[in-house]
């Protein structure tokens, strides 16, 4: 076995020591895991969602490769479509349980 294949110096880090992007990034995961939480609010996934979809953007385009952009995205389209679906059943359900639906219903 060769004794210096072990026997180097770690690089040093980059100058300012986070790769490009890595704040976009965290802020796109924050924003994401946010809108999920706020969901069950009804609204709060209106103000996250969008924030960590543009954040996680703007991390992917500055070059970041962690997979925190990624996390954001995700769990921002995971909340949109959640509020869809909830707010298409609200209405579905709340046309169909109306008072004047009732009132269509009388023979005169």
């Amino acid at each position: 076995m060769n004794e210096n294949q072990y026997n180097h110096s770690p690089q040093p880090p980059a100058e300012g020591g986070n790769p490009p992007g890595h704040g976009m990034a965290i802020t796109s995961m924050i924003m994401g895991i946010l809108s999920l939480v706020f969901w069950c609010l009804c609204i709060g996934y209106i103000i996250f969602a969008p924030l960590a979809i543009i954040f996680a953007v703007v991390a992917k385009k500055q070059g970041s490769t962690s997979g925190m952009a990624t996390a954001g995205l995700a769990t921002a389209i995971v909340s949109i479509v959640g509020g869809v679906l909830y707010w298409g059943f609200v209405l579905i359900v709340g046309v169909a349980e109306t008072p004047w639906m009732d009132l269509m219903d009388m023979s005169f």
